[in-house]
């Protein structure tokens, strides 16, 4: 246990570095461009050896956790409430990027591991769900380091330009520029400061809603897609054509199953509380509610700033040189898929319910 004290303590103070620091760039993405420098910086050094346990356990244990932790975002009352509205463009717009995305990466002739972590980045839930697909994948840390990169680079240019560009393409319907906004950007923080922009400028409530709703819904599907990718990773690395059901039920990792086990309790939480003025019967509104941003908020970025440091902290940008520019390439083709995707499944669906509806 002692062997960890030094790796998690390195990565700990990056975070809280971070997390100072943070501005435009969330302190999540920022641990990770800390730690790399740091890491660069202090290579030569061979104490840095001592650091690799406590390392190892902050980019796998503690990032399991703080994604475990996200599950409490997550509330079955508002995916039933507003997620009808958003559920078909989440799913086309979320297996459209995660079957092109590889596909294109293949053609450029780049790893099918940081394929597979830029499309889980752009077409779920940013960082989050780089963190989690790497830990099942086994993917090297160089290339969650370029993932996030891209994440944080293309998240943060459709954080800025997108509530614009949403306004004008739906000529200011509230629902579906929410829509687009909470599709086509990256990363959920990215997403909160794209809709509370829209909000301002357009003085528009009811887009910032149905963004946070049109995110957390494809947040929500991290729960399918990573047992769905381990299982692939699992037939690839073993060079099968089909795996068993006992085989599946092992693939689906534990802290999948925590994360829906702390979305359903947030969500009966939730019923409760309408149904009996007490969350469970017995936690008041604003005990409750307290206790939902403490782990959904506070704890969940620590835990998630702590291990991406941790990441950070193991990748050398030395290493990342050979990589060049192609990556980056597959980045931002990928964030206009997405977006592009978004924007057209928005208004094919939108099309449709009209048409049914007259």
């Amino acid at each position: 246990m002692s062997r960890l004290i030094p790796g998690a303590l390195a990565s700990t103070c990056v975070a809280g570095t971070a997390s100072l620091l943070a501005g435009t760039i969330p302190p999540v993405p920022l641990a990770v461009m800390i730690g790399a420098a740091c890491k660069s910086l202090l290579s030569p050094f061979s104490f840095t050896k001592s650091l690799d346990p406590g390392l190892k356990f902050c980019s796998s244990t503690v990032l399991r956790s703080g994604v475990v932790c996200a599950g409490a975002k997550l509330s079955l009352l508002d995916l039933f409430s507003y997620g009808s509205l958003c559920l078909g463009p989440v799913l086309i717009t979320v297996s459209s990027g995660m079957i092109l995305i590889p596909m294109l990466a293949r053609r450029m002739k780049l790893s099918s591991d940081l394929g597979t972590l830029i499309a889980s980045g752009s077409s779920i839930c940013g960082v989050t769900a780089i963190g989690a697909t790497a830990s099942v994948i086994k993917s090297d840390q160089e290339h969650v380091s370029v993932a996030v990169a891209n994440v944080v680079a293309f998240g943060l240019t459709g954080m800025l330009v997108y509530p614009y560009l949403a306004h004008w393409m739906f000529a200011g319907d509230s629902n579906l520029s929410g829509m687009f906004l909470g599709l086509a950007i990256h990363d959920t923080s990215q997403v909160m400061g794209a809709a509370m922009t829209y909000k301002q400028v357009f003085a528009d409530e009811a887009a910032l809603k149905i963004a946070v709703v049109t995110k957390l819904t494809r947040n929500s599907l991290l729960a399918l897609i990573i047992p769905i990718l381990s299982i692939l990773s699992s037939i690839e690395k073993r060079s099968q054509s089909h795996i068993s059901f006992s085989e599946i039920r092992k693939h689906v990792p534990s802290f999948v199953l925590a994360f829906i086990f702390i979305s359903l309790l947030r969500s009966v939480g939730d019923s409760s509380l309408e149904s009996f003025g007490a969350a469970f019967g017995m936690i008041s509104p604003p005990d409750w509610k307290a206790g939902v941003h403490l782990v959904s908020g506070i704890v969940s970025s620590s835990l998630l700033t702590v291990a991406m440091a941790g990441v950070g902290l193991g990748t050398d940008l030395r290493s990342l040189s050979s990589i060049g520019i192609k990556p980056f390439i597959l980045g931002i083709s990928g964030a206009f898929l997405v977006a592009g995707i978004g924007a057209a499944s928005i208004g094919a669906c939108d099309a449709v319910w009209r048409l049914t509806h007259n």
